[in-house]
C-alpha cells in the first residue's frame, strides 16, 4: 500500500498562510479559543475564532480555524461557502477573502484556481495566494514555475516562495538545487520557522546519520524557540538515537509525551508512546504495559495513542481489560473536530474529509477490535456482537476483510459452520489472503462430512461463495474518456461486452513497481483472448515520465495519464487494481501489492474466470 505525500506538498500544506498581523486583543481570544479545542468544547472554539475575526477581519488564522471548526465539528460546509462568497461581496478588494474561500474548496475545482487569481489580481504581492496557485499546479512544472516568476517578481525576498521553490526543486527530482536554496534561507533567516523548516528538509536529505542527528537537533532546538512543531523531527531522532544511544531515545520520547503541541500538528505525543510500547515491547513487557497505562492516564484528546495501543496489546493477547479500557477512550475522542487533528489540522478541509475516516467508520473500527478483544477472553457471543456490527462499514477493504476474519473465528468457536463460511468468503471478497483463504478451505474440508445447513457446493467452492458476495455487492463503474500515451482515445464504453482489468499505478510508488512485472504477466496470458482488455492509468506527474518508464522496461499495457479518474473511482492509495464485468459493474478490488501473500498472478486468472463465466 501507498499514499504519496511527497515534500513539495508537504512544504505547501504546512507553509504558515497568516501575513497580517493581528492585534493583541484579537491574539488573546484567538488563543482562548485554542484552549477551547484542547479542552473539547468546540462551539466556545468557534465562537472565539469568529470574535477575533471581528476585532481583526484581516487575522486569517483566526479565519482558517473558524472554518475548519465549523467545517468539521459542525459539518456546516454549504455556510461557509455561502458565509466567504457574501463576504467578498462586500468587500471585493480584500485579498485573503479569496483565499480563504479557494482553500475549502475541492483543490482541483476550477473555482478554486479563479479565486487565487483573483486574489493576486487585487493584490499581486499577496504571497498566500502564490503558494496556494503552486499547489494546485504541483504536478505541472511549468505552470508552477511560471507562478513562481510571477510571485518573486512582486515579492523577490518572500520567504514563503522561497520555501515552496525548494519544495518544487525536490518534487521535480533537483535534491542539490533544494538544498543550496534551504541554505540560502537558513543563512538570510536563521532564528525563523522557515529556518526551522529548512534545517528539517536538509536533514530529510542527508544520508551520514551524525549529520542527520546534528541537523534534526538543530530543527528542534528552533521548534522551541519559536513554538513551531514537526512531529517527524522527534520521530526521526527516536531512531537514530536508538542505534547508538536508547536511553536518550527513551529521555527524549518520555519528554514529548508530556508537550502540548500546536494543534495543526498533534502527532508527537502520539509518535512518542508508540516508539516507547515498541522499544520496550522487544525486551521488557512489564514496562511495555506501563506505557500503555501510564496513556490511559494521560491527558491527551489524541483517540489515535489509545486505539493503537489497544490494538497492540490485543495483538500480543495480554491486558485484555486494559485494552478494553484505552478502546473505550478512544471512542471517546474519536469524532469530527478530532479527525482535524487526525489530519494535522492541515489548511485544506476538503481533501481532510476525502481521507480522513467518518466518525461512523471509526466508530466501527473500535468496535471490531473490541470484538477481537472479547475473542482473546473466549466470550464468542459478545465478540460475535461487535463484530457483526462493524463489519462492512470501517471504510477500508483490509480493515473490513481483518472483521469478516474474526467474525468467522468466531462463528467456529460455536460451531456455526455456515455462518463462519460467509463470513471467510466476505473476507476474501474484500481482500485475498492466504491466512484467510487456509481457514475457509480447512472449514470447507470439515464441514463436508458434517451435514451442516452449508450446501456442499459452497463449501467446497469458496471462490463460487467469493463470487456470490461480490455479485451483491457490485456497483456500476463510472465512465470516463481518456487518451492513452500514443495519443488513442478510450472511454470504458469502449470495453462493454469484455472484462476489463484496471490499474492504478505511479513510477514514485514502490509496491506498484513490484506489482507491473506480474500485472504485464497476467497481460501476456489473454493477449489472444479478445473477451479480456487491460488499461493502467498513471498517477505520475507528467505523461513523459510514464512514458519513459514503460520504454525502459518494455511493456506493452496501454497507459492512460490520470487526469480525474482517479477521483471517479475513489482512489485513496495505489497500486490498486478494479476488474469489471462484461456489464460494466465492479467485481473485485485490491488495494496494495504484498507477493508474500498473494499470488498475483493465481488469483487474477481466478477472478477473471469467475467474472467470464457469469
Amino acid at each position: 500500500m501507498y499514499k504519496a505525500i511527497n515534500i513539495f506538498v508537504l512544504l505547501l500544506v504546512f507553509a504558515p498562510l497568516n501575513t497580517a498581523f493581528a492585534t493583541e486583543s484579537a491574539e488573546t481570544v484567538f488563543n482562548q479559543g485554542i484552549d477551547y479545542l484542547y479542552e473539547g468544547e468546540w462551539e466556545k472554539a468557534g465562537t472565539s475564532f469568529k470574535k477575533a475575526i471581528e476585532i481583526d477581519p484581516n487575522f486569517q488564522k483566526a479565519h482558517e480555524y473558524y472554518q475548519n471548526v465549523e467545517f468539521f465539528f459542525f459539518e456546516r460546509k454549504e455556510e461557509i461557502l455561502t458565509e466567504y462568497r457574501e463576504r467578498i461581496k462586500k468587500d471585493p478588494q480584500n485579498a485573503v477573502l479569496y483565499v480563504l474561500l479557494a482553500r475549502i474548496l475541492d483543490r482541483n475545482s476550477d473555482e478554486r484556481i479563479e479565486l487565487l487569481e483573483q486574489a493576486i489580481a487585487v493584490d499581486s504581492t499577496f504571497t498566500p495566494a502564490y503558494t496556494q496557485l503552486l499547489f494546485a499546479y504541483h504536478q505541472n512544472y511549468e505552470k508552477a514555475q511560471d507562478i513562481f516568476s510571477k510571485g518573486l517578481k512582486n515579492q523577490p525576498h518572500s520567504i514563503e516562495l522561497l520555501m515552496a521553490q525548494a519544495g518544487l526543486f525536490a518534487f521535480k527530482g533537483e535534491p542539490e538545487r533544494a538544498q543550496d536554496l534551504s541554505r540560502e534561507i537558513i543563512t538570510s533567516y536563521p532564528d525563523s520557522i522557515d529556518a526551522c523548516g529548512a534545517y528539517r528538509a536538509l536533514a530529510s536529505s542527508e544520508e551520514e546519520d551524525e549529520k542527520r542527528i546534528e541537523l534534526l537537533e538543530k530543527t528542534m532546538t528552533l521548534m522551541e524557540q519559536t513554538d513551531f512543531a514537526f512531529s517527524d523531527v522527534y520521530s526521526n531522532l527516536y531512531i537514530l538515537y536508538e542505534k547508538t544511544n536508547p536511553q536518550k531515545a527513551v529521555a527524549l520520547a518520555q519528554k514529548v509525551t508530556q508537550i502540548r503541541p500546536p494543534f495543526y500538528d498533534r502527532r508527537a505525543p502520539l509518535f512518542a508512546y508508540q516508539f516507547l510500547y515498541d522499544h520496550w515491547i522487544k525486551t521488557d513487557t512489564t514496562k511495555a504495559i506501563d506505557v500503555a497505562i501510564q496513556a490511559l492516564n494521560s491527558n491527551s484528546r489524541d483517540f489515535n495513542i489509545y486505539s493503537y495501543l489497544g490494538f497492540q496489546l490485543i495483538q500480543i493477547e495480554r491486558e485484555i481489560p486494559l485494552a478494553i479500557q484505552l478502546l473505550n477512550k478512544a471512542k471517546k475522542f474519536s469524532n469530527p473536530g478530532q479527525l482535524w487533528g487526525r489530519t494535522h489540522g492541515s489548511d485544506y478541509p476538503r481533501s481532510q474529509s476525502e481521507y480522513s475516516k467518518t466518525s461512523e467508520e471509526l466508530d466501527a473500527y473500535y468496535e471490531s477490535l473490541l470484538g477481537r478483544a472479547e475473542f482473546v477472553k473466549k466470550d464468542y457471543t459478545e465478540a460475535i456482537q461487535h463484530l457483526s456490527s462493524a463489519v462492512g462499514k470501517m471504510g477500508e477493504p483490509a480493515l473490513d476483510a481483518e472483521g469478516y476474519f474474526w467474525l468467522g473465528r468466531a462463528y467456529e468457536k460455536i460451531e456455526k459452520w455456515d455462518n463462519a463460511m460467509v463470513a471467510y468468503a466476505n473476507s476474501l471478497a474484500e481482500r485475498e489472503d492466504k491466512n484467510v483463504r487456509k481457514f475457509a478451505e480447512r472449514l470447507g474440508s470439515q464441514i463436508t462430512g458434517l451435514k451442516t445447513s452449508v450446501p456442499e457446493k459452497k463449501v467446497i467452492h469458496i471462490d463460487e461463495l467469493i463470487a456470490e458476495v461480490q455479485i451483491k455487492k457490485s456497483m456500476p463503474a463510472p465512465d470516463f474518456q481518456a487518451e492513452t500515451l500514443e495519443g488513442k482515445k478510450v472511454s470504458l464504453s469502449d470495453y462493454q461486452g469484455k472484462v476489463l482489468i484496471l490499474d492504478f499505478w505511479a513510477t514514485w510508488c514502490g509496491p506498484c513497481l513490484a506489482e507491473l512485472p506480474y500485472f504485464q504477466e497476467l497481460v501476456n496470458l489473454y493477449k489472444n483472448d479478445p473477451s479480456v482488455a487491460f488499461l493502467t492509468i498513471s498517477q505520475d506527474r507528467s505523461k513523459d515520465v510514464a512514458r519513459k518508464f514503460i520504454e525502459q522496461k518494455g511493456y506493452t499495457f496501454p497507459v492512460i495519464f490520470d487526469t480525474g479518474i482517479g477521483q471517479l473511482f475513489e482512489v485513496e492509495g495505489i497500486p490498486l487494481l478494479i476488474v469489471i464485468d462484461k456489464e460494466g459493474k465492479i467485481r473485485y478490488k485490491h488495494f496494495g501489492f504484498d507477493p508474500n501473500n498473494v499470488d498475483f498472478v493465481r488469483l487474477m486468472k481466478k477472478e477473471i474466470q469467475i467474472v467470464l463465466m457469469k
